[in-house]
């Protein structure tokens, strides 16, 4: 799951229920199960068809041609106490140290307990299409918990005029599942008075302390990464122009790497595919080395590191909510994956700021999806 930070603008004092109030639009019923105003009926019947006729399902298959759920309980089996002790006195279901694992009641009367999924000896494994082994509405059953003719919470299989349709009862509009003011991105505001804080008004926040804050920051960061190369620091203007042109090199193979068909090579396929590049050379492979989850920078086209550095905005956020709306960089996905992002998101941040009003209040938020 992830975590991202949102500014609020508020014309009020940013309490509670204010925020709530300017955050409420865009909760995720499915977590936060606050049936409101903004929780509607969806039509998904197309999307859920659609699914239908593409999805396959896991099967073990027996040399006869009997084909049999892979999930099936049949396919599990007591854990050895080794594999007791990898899994842990909590179960749960999942997959650690090799083992798939699954916790429940089995209705056999021992009551609920873990076992471990098995491949069984004479059985062989296929992908089946999902409608040939199954109808609409036993898939819509197991894919998305809905039963026919039962309206549950937060969606139903109902047919309707010799068809099935298929409601998910949700907001549309949802962006996070939990909010609390700060949390991770605690002290993000500084004020003229030279405090850090989550929230001021705007009249108070000193805007050139935290530009030059940010732009300390991605020094730093940028120094790290420098480290990570084999380029100290104090090679200075000699390594900046190194790690441009290794940057450079990164992104143009990322680019390369998007429209490769799958399977798309990942892990050290991925580094050996990017080494073998002929535009590749010392500077983006020790760019790439160094490269870990917090060692990112993303220069737009014929900026230079330097530049990117001094280009900081005063005030940095993910999405914000104002006037309203609201606004982000992307789509946030889990683990922090962003899609569909907009390459002109620091203009938007910078404008957004400009246009904040001297008497009117922001708030950092930490949410989470």
């Amino acid at each position: 799951m992830s975590h991202f930070n949102v500014l609020v603008v508020t014309d009020e004092y940013p309490n509670d229920e204010v925020l709530r109030k300017a955050l409420q639009p865009y909760h995720e019923f499915e977590c936060t199960g606050e049936e409101d105003e903004y929780v509607v009926e969806v039509d998904i019947t197309a999307e859920a068809r659609d699914e239908y006729n593409t999805s396959t399902e896991r099967m073990y298959e027996y040399i006869d041609g009997t084909r049999i759920s892979a999930y099936d309980d049949r396919f599990y089996r007591e854990p050895t106490e080794e594999e007791s002790q990898k899994i842990g006195k909590f179960g749960g279901s999942g997959w650690t140290n090799e083992i798939s694992y699954t916790s429940k009641d089995w209705n056999d009367g021992k009551g609920y307990r873990t076992k471990v999924h098995f491949f069984p000896e004479g059985w062989k494994e296929a992908k089946v299409p999902v409608k040939e082994v199954k109808n609409f509405p036993l898939f819509v059953e197991d894919y998305y918990g809905y039963h026919v003719g039962e309206k549950e919470k937060f969606g139903w299989c109902e047919f309707v005029d010799g068809n099935y349709k298929v409601v998910k009862y949700t907001n549309p509009n949802a962006k996070w599942d939990w909010w609390t003011i700060g949390g991770r991105y605690s002290n993000l505001l500084r004020t003229k008075a030279g405090s850090k804080c989550d929230y001021a008004k705007v009249e108070a926040l000193s805007l050139n302390r935290m530009f030059k804050a940010n732009v300390k920051e991605r020094a730093d960061y940028v120094d790290t990464i420098l480290e990570g190369c084999g380029w100290p620091p104090s090679t200075g203007e000699e390594a900046l122009v190194k790690l441009t042109e290794g940057v450079r090199q990164v992104q143009k193979a990322k680019k390369l790497w998007d429209d490769l068909p799958e399977p798309r090579p990942r892990g050290a396929e991925y580094q050996n595919w990017m080494f073998g590049l002929d535009f590749v050379d010392d500077n983006g492979r020790a760019y790439q080395k160094s490269r870990d989850w917090d060692n990112w920078i993303n220069p737009k086209e014929g900026q230079t590191v330097e530049n990117w550095i001094n280009d900081a905005p005063a005030l940095t956020f993910f999405a914000a909510v104002v006037n309203g709306e609201w606004v982000e960089k992307g789509r946030m996905g889990w683990w922090a994956t962003v899609s569909d992002e907009k390459d002109d998101w620091l203009y938007i941040q910078n404008k957004i700021v400009s246009s904040l009003k001297p008497d009117q209040y922001v708030t950092i938020v930490d949410c989470h999806i």
